[in-house]
């Protein structure tokens, strides 16, 4: 009746001991894999402006082609090499020195003084 106890206890035990070694056990650090082992619904759009859906193995929203400037005709390469430049702001100076309207009396009713 004992060795049957311990065999029984011993199964058991394995059994625990075997259902651990698995990939998919609860751990404390990252899982180290090398891809993700689902693939996320991404939008990709095209050179041109085209769009669909593929499914890709990083969570990413939206992927956009990078133009390819060898297609294009010289007249659109200067388009799109002028949109990449930054654009100045336009800072207009006005001389107003003839029409100087300042008074400082419209300011004496903000100062209060403390008595």
């Amino acid at each position: 009746m004992s060795t049957q106890r311990l065999l029984n206890a011993s199964l058991a035990n394995l059994q625990l001991c075997l259902s651990r070694f698995n990939s998919n056990t609860a751990s404390i650090c990252l899982i180290k894999r090398k891809k993700y082992p689902r693939l996320y619904p991404t939008t990709l759009i095209n050179a041109d402006g085209s769009s669909y859906t593929i499914r890709y193995e990083l969570p990413r929203q939206i992927i956009k082609m990078p133009l390819e400037l060898d297609k294009l005709t010289p007249e659109e390469q200067l388009k799109v090499l002028a949109n990449r430049k930054p654009q100045k702001k336009a800072v207009d100076i006005v001389d107003n020195l003839d029409g100087d309207t300042f008074s400082a009396n419209n300011y004496l009713k903000k100062v209060t003084r403390k008595k």
